[in-house]
């Protein structure tokens, strides 16, 4: 009878772990200030979605628009920005509906150039259950940046 609790106990703990994330909201989190033109559906959750970003060249400090839309009630983004290689440039904490990301820090600095990049989707219910994602693929814009 022992070993039938601690079985179901370390079960329901194994499930518990691999269901359940360790990241905690995003520190850099706002309300949204402006939304993209397009949004697509994923299973009923509001993806941003944009053909075209642009980012500033050899530095790592740069303005986005990430954001998880008001509609998303109940649902939090882990999202990260990478090239279509694989090559991870940036990833989210935890972004609450309705609260935006407008300044980020890559991994590393990009070369002036066109580059195929996607912003991958992660998905959690409050309780941090991870929900089904999308992956948005997008011309990614490296220019020199307006001089001040």
């Amino acid at each position: 009878m022992i070993m039938i609790i601690l079985g179901m106990a370390t079960g329901i703990f194994i499930t518990h772990y691999h269901n359940h994330t360790h990241l905690d909201y995003d520190e850099n989190i706002s309300d949204i200030q402006t939304t993209t033109e397009k949004e697509i559906y994923s299973d009923n959750i509001v993806i941003p979605c944009f053909d075209t970003m642009v980012l500033t060249a050899n530095q790592v400090s740069q303005k986005v628009n990430f954001y998880n839309p008001e509609q998303n009630s109940g649902i939090d983004f882990q999202i990260t920005l990478r090239l279509n290689d694989g090559t991870e440039l940036w990833s989210s904490g935890f972004i609450p509906n309705g609260k935006a990301i407008y300044n980020i820090t890559l991994n590393r600095p990009l070369e002036i150039g066109n580059y195929d990049a996607e912003l991958v989707y992660q998905c959690y219910a409050k309780t941090k259950s991870k929900l089904n994602g999308s992956i948005v693929t997008f011309n990614l814009i490296v220019n020199k940046g307006i001089a001040k």
